[in-house]
């Protein structure tokens, strides 16, 4: 056999080269095509060939006899002229009972390194299928009649975007609504490394409806035609399933008897509609072959007219497991296979969509942009504005990870491990490893690359890929994703040979600016997930291993950029004296902290995977000398690119660089670096000065600055000599400037010979004093307040944005509930709804180029006070078609007067909800309209009805992704109502619905009101000590009291902490969020140390709390070091007798009022009540009938001396 040794000489040869094998194969001219079926010519063929189909059947036989049960060498044609020798043998995807029937029909399995092969050949057809990194090579037949095989790659063929290949599956269809719920979050990237492979096998039930078995081009008219054309089909199934998730699948023994040939008998009553086959399939299967004889039904039909293909998600072993339909829009079996069937059988085995947005759905597993490019993506069906792979599209012939991971999950511990059959392999998972460390953080809009390594204890033909893991939504075009949300950026490719992935790809750095709509850099501060999964491609028994990392992008960092040199006019020398520079752009402080950077050129901009080393960990500072090696002299397509050397970002010389001799270059080099910055003052920063020198120069340059440096600005050089090779530092303190702005000034060096060689200097200085800044609303200390709110705050002067904050505790960090970044205004309502009954916490924290500034005060709130309790629908899932009405009833028991009624967790999937109507009635009869047929052409309800939500039924559409919306008529229309009683949600289908609604169950959420009463201050007197002093804080110091409550169950919260001490309890330092009780302090527990200056003022914030949902707050415990101050001094102490009171109350003073005295009575709003003089004596009796319930503040004001205390009236 004769064989080719050189692959670049394979590459170059236009003809095949015939041997023993490689003689069935004739090659034909392509003017064959004008003779092919009209879906063929949608086809771009490579090449052509004739074969004697039943001639080469035998031989395949008698090979395969020959090896037994081992392999046996089959070489195969490929693209571009090549052979492949694969190492194959006979695959069965019939139980041994179908294939006895149909001896004819025989599969094959095959491998080249990582490449996938399988064929398929029978007296009917013939198939070839080889999964590549670059796509599918296909091998068949356009005329079924005669023995002409074309051979094309799957990108080859034209999509024809007015089918609708759209799929009907959602992401809720089959799961228990709590599981799904929590599906996501329990699943983890796989990494059993080393650990044993086990193959998963099932039984398949294919059916078909009468009218694809009889078309021509698709069943072909009889049972063993159609059945040859379903085990073509499963052969490229089990190609993908076995590669990525090691699960194989057979035909059933009696799957003969699900091909129906007579429309007229057919139980499909309508085979246009995916909807309509996929609810009878499992029926159809169970009714002819029994339940018991299969674990996974799907059919086949020709094209639909709701969708391209349709199933029940995570169906298999299950009740409904025969619930999957494949649409034929067209006879291409690798084409309709792989994007219809695999991805419906994807959803059957309990992978979810993986696209992002495609005409504004969203998938539930939203992880790649826009139409996505995996198995389970919509890729190709989205339009150009959001369609990832543009033009002829490979087929997508891998699995996304998250597909991966649900799928293996779901086989092997999940209800798919309830049936099939498990086997143990001679395969193991590849080891894999991730080479740079976790949580890095990177500059924005600067390539970056992700590295990876990995062994196989079998030596197989590893495949890498990297995946970002980022779910969430994106906006309407590619390459403009949604800024505040941290989803996809970054589309899934092709797993390939290469175990790094460069970001974006080599391409688009160096021609279009490191700017790709399907990789767009990160813009903002943002977390970054990525997955590096390994695949082994074990035949038969793939094993995929994924490890997860992370790392952020931080906006005051980058773009990290390449500066010189950087345009085509810019050359270098041979020798050392060539200044490279960059734009540091704060990538060396933190939490970028990149210290040393490498620079290296790469030769040729058309090979960028060759690069020669030129300076290895320099200071990350702008600007480095490195040395042009002679043997690169002429080159002309060279760039230089600088990476981090401790991190994964790099940038590369935006045009092709010349590198010329250095022969007669008299040239001095002068930098500073760096010499463009972005500085937080005040504060100091060094900049490095170098000289080289091309030629004979000599002597020393003079070193001065050329005006431009802001008021109050210093400079000083280290060295004002600086020698002609040699480097020094100039000091910049900008510790007495105060003005933000852009400031330039030139640093200049004069030779011995009079030249004066200028850098110029910029400056972007930025102020950090955000002492304007101060929260507005909700304000400290308000209670009842409705769960959803608006935030308003002051704007401060050196704010670029804000970052909002809400927590549980003041401690903030991991008791945080809610934040968002990014936010450019000084009002917001969060898309966020609070619990009721809830204490919070909320602050904002400016930023701007450097950084976070510090927060405002915590500022705590609490949500209305109220008892809700959530009732489930405990009936089962109502199923309704078009026309037709249907009732889920929720009873509840218990009696309650009504404040509040949501309906929460609505789970239903209809095509499309535009033709459902939903009122909920309760008891006594009210009916309130939640939805009426709005949201035009969308399928899913995954949201919440609400009063107080920000979305309403025209802008909240779609209504799923756990949506809060406003109905269309309120909810509070049962307010008053006594909630016992049977409630109902009443489902109304118009006769517009396609196919049938599916509702699987929602929540009814009742609420009353409850009344609380709130503690209040007795005194808060603060303390007077002495500098270093430690002094406990006693009950005459600070108390608070309640009705109902001890002493014990008043609990104080700190929220700010003193600044000047340590506030202590039991000798334990308290911090932000501590807690003590009433019980604390009057036993003698908390005290307070001081440690600062011997004349100053300090204290700390507090709220206090009684466990039954009442409080108050903030007050401030005010700690005077030191003698009082006049302006301070408090002569007199008076007391409010009894606290809480009705009508009267009694104020008794330490001494005697000036004869001025006057009491005035606010509430808490500021509104006053009573303002009269006070007699010059120790007591007096106040009238307060006039006060209504609250919480009021008593102000004496005494000569120049003026005293406070609280208030509650309660009746």
């Amino acid at each position: 056999m004769k064989k080719i040794l050189s692959f670049l000489f394979l590459c170059s040869v236009c003809i095949y080269h015939l041997n023993a094998q490689s003689a069935y194969w004739k090659p034909l001219t392509a003017n064959f095509a004008s003779r092919a079926g009209s879906d063929w010519n949608k086809v771009k063929v490579t090449s052509y060939f004739q074969l004697d189909r039943q001639k080469y059947a035998q031989h395949l036989i008698n090979l395969s006899n020959a090896a037994g049960q081992g392999e046996f060498n089959l070489e195969l044609p490929m693209p571009e002229g090549v052979w492949k020798t694969f190492r194959v043998k006979e695959s069965p995807v019939m139980e041994a009972e179908l294939a006895a029937k149909f001896p004819e029909i025989k599969t094959y399995a095959g491998h080249h390194g990582e490449l996938y092969m399988r064929m398929s050949i029978s007296p009917y057809s013939f198939q070839v299928y080889i999964l590549t990194p670059e796509g599918d090579v296909i091998i068949d037949a356009p005329d079924r009649n005669r023995d002409v095989y074309a051979m094309f790659k799957g990108s080859d063929i034209q999509f024809d975007e007015a089918f609708n290949l759209s799929c009907g599956t959602k992401d809720i269809d089959a799961l228990d609504k709590s599981e799904e719920r929590t599906h996501e979050k329990s699943l983890q990237p796989r990494s059993p490394q080393g650990a044993p492979v086990n193959l998963r096998t099932y039984r398949l039930a294919l059916a078909c409806t009468a009218e694809w078995a009889l078309d021509g081009g698709r069943g072909g008219g009889s049972v063993p035609t159609a059945l040859d054309k379903m085990v073509a089909s499963l052969s490229y199934i089990n190609a993908v399933y076995e590669k990525d998730v090691a699960v194989h699948m057979n035909l059933v023994a009696n799957n003969d008897k699900l091909i129906f040939l007579d429309p007229t008998s057919d139980p499909y009553g309508n085979p246009t509609s995916g909807g309509a086959c996929l609810g009878q399939n499992t029926d159809v299967v169970t009714d002819v072959i029994g339940r018991a004889a299969y674990d996974i039904g799907h059919v086949f039909t020709n094209t639909c007219t709701d969708v391209g293909g349709v199933a029940f998600l995570a169906s298999v072993c299950n009740a409904n497991k025969g619930g999957g339909v494949t649409c034929w829009y067209n006879t291409d079996i690798a084409y309709v296979t792989q994007r219809i069937a695999c991805h419906e059988m994807g959803h059957q085995f309990s992978a979810s969509h993986t696209f992002s947005n495609c005409n504004g759905n969203e998938s539930g597993t939203s992880y790649e942009p826009g139409s996505g490019t995996s198995i389970m993506s919509y890729s190709g069906l989205c339009g150009a504005g959001l369609n990832v792979e543009t033009g002829n599209l490979p087929h997508p012939n891998y699995f996304h990870t998250n597909s991966v991971e649900r799928i293996y999950t779901y086989t092997r511990t999940g209800d798919g491990s309830r049936c099939g059959v498990q086997s143990a392999t001679s395969n193991s998972f590849p080891d894999a490893e991730i080479l740079f460390p976790a949580g890095l953080y990177i500059p924005i809009r600067t390539p970056f690359q992700l590295k990876g390594s990995a062994t196989d204890m079998e030596n197989d033909n590893l495949t890498y890929n990297w995946e970002q893991y980022d779910a969430g939504g994106y906006g309407m075009v590619l390459g403009e994703p949604l800024l505040d949300v941290e989803g996809p950026l970054f589309k899934s490719v092709f797993p390939g040979n290469n175990p790094n992935r460069i970001v974006p790809v080599w391409n688009t750095i160096l021609t279009r600016a490191n700017f790709e709509r399907t990789e767009v850099l990160p813009t903002v501060n943002r977390k970054i997930t990525f997955r590096y999964n390994v695949r082994d491609n074990h035949p038969g028994s793939g094993a995929t291993t994924t490890k997860q990392t992370h790392f952020f992008a931080i906006d005051s960092a980058g773009p990290f950029k390449v500066s010189f040199p950087n345009l085509t006019t810019d050359i270098l020398y041979a020798g050392k004296c060539n200044l490279i520079r960059w734009d540091v752009a704060n990538t060396h402080k933190a939490p970028v902290s990149c210290k040393k950077v490498n620079i290296y050129l790469m030769p040729n901009r058309t090979n960028p995977n060759v690069m020669i080393p030129l300076l290895m960990d320099t200071e990350n500072d702008g600007d480095a000398f490195v040395e042009i090696p002679d043997s690169l002299v002429g080159m002309i397509r060279s760039r230089i690119l600088v990476e981090s050397a401790d991190n994964i970002f790099f940038d590369v010389s935006d045009g092709d660089i010349r590198i010329f001799a250095a022969n007669n270059v008299n040239k001095i080099q002068f930098g500073v670096a760096p010499s463009t910055f972005v500085f937080c003052i005040p504060d100091k920063i060094d900049l490095n000065i170098q000289a080289c020198a091309f030629g004979n120069n000599s002597g020393k340059l003079r070193l001065m600055i050329s005006g431009g440096l802001p008021a109050g600005a210093v400079y000083q050089f280290e060295n004002d000599d600086l020698p002609l090779i040699g480097n020094t530092k100039l000091q910049l303190d900008f510790s007495n400037v105060a003005e933000s702005g852009v400031y330039q000034f030139e640093v200049w060096a004069i030779t011995e010979t009079g030249d004066t060689l200028r850098e110029t200097i910029e400056m972007d200085l930025i102020n950090v004093n955000f002492s304007d800044l101060k929260t507005i609303s909700p304000a400290s200390g308000l209670a009842g307040l409705p769960q959803s709110l608006e935030f308003k705050w002051t704007a401060a002067k050196n704010a670029l944005s804000y970052r909002l904050e809400i927590a549980s505790s003041p401690s903030f960090g991991a008791s945080l509930i809610y934040s968002l970044d990014g936010i450019k205004d000084t009002v917001i309502t969060p898309n966020v709804f609070f619990n009721e009954s809830t204490l919070l916490y909320w602050r904002i924290i400016p930023v701007n180029r450097c950084g976070l500034g510090s927060p405002s005060t915590p500022s705590p709130f609490q949500t209305v006070n109220k008892k809700c309790e959530l009732t489930d629908y405990p009936g089962n899932v109502l199923v309704r078609s078009a026309n037709k009405t249907g009732y889920m009833p929720v009873p509840i028991r218990g009696s309650g007067i009504i404040s509040d009624v949501n309906v929460n967790d609505l789970f239903a999937n209809a095509i499309g909800v535009n033709s459902i109507t939903l009122t909920l009635v309760s008891p006594q009869g009210t009916r309130v309209k939640l939805f009426d047929r709005n949201c035009g052409v969308t399928d899913l309800f995954d949201c919440s009805f609400d009063d107080e939500g920000l979305l309403n039924t025209m802008n909240g559409c779609p209504p799923s992704q756990k949506k809060i919306i406003k109905p269309l008529e309120a909810l509070n229309k049962f307010n008053g109502e006594d909630k016992i009683g049977d409630w109902t949600l009443e489902v109304v289908t118009d006769r517009f619905l396609s196919g049938q609604a599916n509702f699987y169950g929602f929540k009814l959420d009742i609420c009353s009101e409850i009344k609380v009463n709130n503690p209040f201050l007795i005194s808060n007197l603060g303390l007077q000590m002495n500098q270093g002093e430690l002094r406990n804080i006693g009950q005459d110091k600070l108390e608070s009291a309640d009705t109902g409550n001890t002493a014990t169950e008043l609990i104080y919260t700190i929220v700010v902490i003193p600044q000047k001490g340590d506030l202590m309890l039991n000798g334990v330092k308290l911090d932000y969020g501590s807690k003590f009780t009433q019980k604390d302090i009057n036993d003698g527990r908390l005290s307070y140390k001081h440690t600062g200056a011997p004349m100053e003022t300090d204290g700390f914030l507090f709220i206090v709390e009684d466990g039954t949902g009442g409080w108050f707050g903030t007050d401030f415990f005010k700690i005077q070091i030191g003698p009082l101050g006049t302006q301070d001094e408090q002569i007199f102490e008076f007391n409010v007798f009894p606290n809480p009171a009705k009508n009267s109350v009694q104020l008794s003073f330490s001494e005697s009022l000036d004869k001025d005295a006057q009491l005035s009575v606010f509430d808490l709003s500021g509104k006053m009540w009573i303002k009269q003089p006070l007699e010059s004596r120790r007591a007096e009796l106040i009238d307060i009938s006039a006060l209504h319930d609250g919480i009021y503040i008593f102000q004496i004001r005494s000569g120049k001396q003026f005293k406070t205390a609280k208030l509650v009236v309660q009746r």
